[in-house]
């Protein structure tokens, strides 16, 4: 049974597998089955994996308080110290806890993260907008249309066919997705990034266009040591168009083992010309690819 969170946003969580702690954050208007079935089954080989779901539709939602409500999961009562994969939505929840409690993070991975959400709001002032639907639309029509936005357009003509993973539950309504959407409008990090010492690795779909490659690698030069990879021919939907892809990047780098008091190092500038002059990576303030199997279409950035 899922563990139930009594808080008026009213999140839930599952638990699978054993091993260290690994929190899985969905996209918007996602849950627990958004991640695909052999996608969960294959992390919870290696961890303790808690998939949350995402049904709030308080008034006033913002991504610190959906942050604050994860952390106060009963599912996480007894875990001190987690490993987190946020996609969309749930990554910026992952950067939020990143800022507020980094001793309860021990590494992320991000997958679709922004520094902040006015630009795409801009694009998409409502949720209506953002599904290319009109205001009186289904929740049906209103997922479908997401849809189309979140994969890649060799991806759009299977669209219908993930409409049940996307689809949320009963309690999650039109009013629960404009919550979220409206979480996003407020959503701002920038002054914080510097401060980041938690390692972070931030997953990028080539093809994605509501959080374009390009604001992702920027987020990645902003924060001290963030690496950043980039899945060519993938959408906002990368779980879905390339699952072992992902894994094969995001499990590497969540196996790592971090010292609870691990802090990146200086930035270049305080670096001796000898240093300066080598291997850059996240010790030099940029970013590299994500140690082990690398996949055939996707490409590290480097800085």
């Amino acid at each position: 049974m899922p563990a139930r969170h009594p808080s008026p946003i009213d999140l839930s969580a599952d638990r699978s597998g054993r091993g260290p702690a690994l929190l899985l954050l969905p996209t918007f208007a996602g849950h627990r089955e958004s991640w695909g079935v052999a996608f969960t089954r294959a992390l919870a080989e290696r961890f303790t994996v808690i998939t949350v779901d995402w049904s709030p539709a308080a008034p006033g939602l913002t991504v610190p308080v959906l942050a604050e409500a994860v952390l106060a999961l009963p599912a996480l009562r007894a875990v001190t110290r987690l490993r987190l994969l946020g996609w969309g939505l749930g990554a910026l929840v992952g950067l939020q806890i990143a800022v507020t409690a980094p001793r309860r993070l021990e590494r992320a991975v991000l997958i679709g993260a922004m520094p902040h959400g006015r630009a795409l709001h801009r694009r998409y002032p409502t949720v209506a907008e953002l599904c290319g639907v009109a205001q009186t639309a289904t929740p049906d029509e209103h997922l479908l249309g997401l849809l189309a936005r979140l994969t890649s357009p060799a991806w759009r003509p299977f669209a219908e066919l993930f409409l049940p993973q996307l689809l949320p539950r009963p309690a999650a309504t039109l009013t629960a997705l404009r919550a979220q959407w409206q979480a996003l409008a407020t959503f701002d990090l920038r002054p914080c990034l510097a401060e980041i010492c938690t390692p972070l690795l931030l997953l990028a779909g080539g093809e994605d266009t509501l959080t374009p490659p390009h604001e992702q690698l920027e987020l990645a030069a902003a924060i001290p040591g963030a690496e950043a990879h980039v899945l060519a021919g993938a959408g906002h939907a990368v779980v879905w168009e390339q699952p072992g892809e992902v894994l094969a990047v995001a499990l590497p780098f969540l196996d790592r083992r971090t010292h609870p008091r691990a802090r990146p190092r200086p930035p270049p500038l305080a670096l001796p010309p000898r240093v300066r002059a080598g291997r850059m990576g996240p010790d030099t303030g940029a970013f590299k690819s994500s140690q082990g199997p690398t996949p055939a279409r996707g490409r590290a950035v480097r800085g």
